[in-house]
């Protein structure tokens, strides 16, 4: 069945994108295109997917082109989910450009579509980059909002969430000198990371 050939080879895809695989990343990619390169909702995936391998591979800009495509195709699709979890995407890619106003925006948009759509996990995710960047401009409520996330992240073992939440505290000692408790939370992240085979 092609979809269901189509659905391993984008976890193929990010698998080997996250392990640091890019090459084999990339043959995945262009078996996948080739197997439903007609079908429109396989081609919202694969935008998003180009983002993700972009992403890992530390192309942030580039990332954010395929994200941005991705967003469009889901809202022409109807595709409510995709379009949240885009958005998401986006905010997050910003975050790491620096370009904090227009991640708050994305991220603002993601959370309301997954709040009204009662994606629990996505909306966390979401609140957790929102209170970071809520700290970062001094509000007081952004450190412990950005902890209780964290911590339902671990509580559900989302491995993927709680590296993205404790990336984003030791961004946020960082910014505010605490040169310390942030090395020390980089290397909770890296061990983390190294521990479920992410690179």
């Amino acid at each position: 069945d092609k979809h269901e050939e189509h659905k391993l080879l984008v976890s193929l895809v990010q698998t080997c994108a996250a392990v640091g695989d890019h090459a084999a990343a990339s043959r995945y990619f262009e078996r996948a295109e080739a197997l439903l390169s007609e079908d429109e909702a396989a081609q919202c995936e694969r935008h998003k997917l180009r983002a993700v391998m972009m992403y890992f591979a530390r192309d942030y800009r580039a990332a954010a082109l395929s994200t941005e495509k991705a967003i469009d195709a889901a809202r022409d699709l109807g595709l409510s989910y995709e379009v949240a979890v885009n958005l998401h995407n986006l905010g997050d890619i910003l975050v790491r450009l620096e370009d904090y106003p227009r991640a708050y925006g994305a991220l603002k948009q993601s959370l309301a579509v997954a709040d009204e759509l009662g994606y629990e996990r996505l909306s966390n995710h979401d609140r957790m980059f929102l209170a970071f960047l809520d700290a970062r401009a001094g509000e007081s409520e952004g450190d412990k909002i950005l902890a209780q996330g964290i911590r339902y992240a671990e509580a559900n073992d989302f491995t993927w969430d709680v590296l993205g939440g404790r990336f984003l505290q030791a961004r946020l000692l960082e910014h505010r000198g605490d040169q310390d408790g942030a090395r020390l939370e980089y290397q909770r992240v890296r061990d983390l990371a190294r521990g479920s085979g992410n690179r």
